[in-house]
């Protein structure tokens, strides 16, 4: 068990977070999304669903933009995308 104490920088970093993504969520206008840490163009609009996960959704990311890292650390596997660059 992880004994690390949660940080009010940590909560305040989550807040923001789910503010971003909460905005991004309901963005509706025609376009691109890039990332916001380095600016490289990640998905079209056109690929964007509704996934009812409370989380944007996109089934189709442009080519080579995102790596992998995969643990199990659940017991099974869960995969995080993040940005190349």
């Amino acid at each position: 068990m992880n004994d690390e104490k949660i940080t009010g920088e940590v909560i305040g970093r989550e807040k923001e977070l789910y503010s971003i993504y909460n905005k991004m969520k309901n963005e509706k206008r025609n376009g691109s999304y890039h990332c916001a840490n380095c600016g490289i163009k990640l998905f079209e609009s056109e690929t964007k669903y509704e996934s009812g996960s409370g989380w944007p959704s996109f089934f189709q990311s442009l080519p080579d933009v995102f790596e992998t890292k995969t643990d199990h650390l659940l017991g099974y596997a869960r995969t995080e995308y993040h940005c190349k660059n």
